[in-house]
Order: structure tokens, then sequence, then C-alpha cells
């Protein structure tokens, strides 16, 4: 079963310098995941799964 809640629309990202100087976005996780710890997010027609493991880290999956 797929995770199909939207990001909340008060994400704000925050411009941060990439490497290579140029401007990037940063979103905390908990902003994306929730209460729920995951969300499925959509790229080029496919849907992958964000999910918070047990321990903390994160796994994408398709």
């Amino acid at each position: 079963m797929q995770n199909v809640s939207k990001a909340p629309s008060r994400l704000k990202p925050q411009n941060r310098a990439g490497s290579d100087g140029t401007s990037c976005g940063k979103v905390d996780v908990q902003e994306l995941v929730g209460n729920h710890g995951r969300v499925t997010i959509s790229h080029a027609g496919e849907d992958y799964i964000l999910r918070i493991t047990r321990n903390g880290k994160l796994i994408l999956t398709k």
C-alpha cells in the first residue's frame, strides 16, 4: 500500500550554497514524512517511497 499523502504546503526550502557554489533547497525530512514516517515521491512518472527506519536512517525505494 502506498502513502499518497502530499507534502504539507507550508514547506519553504531554505536556500543554501551547494558544493559548486550554486544555490540549492533544504527541507527538514520530518516536514516531508510527517507522523507517518514515510512519503511517496513522484519522479519521471515513477513513484518512490522515502521512509525513516527505526534506527533513524533514510531509505528510498521504488
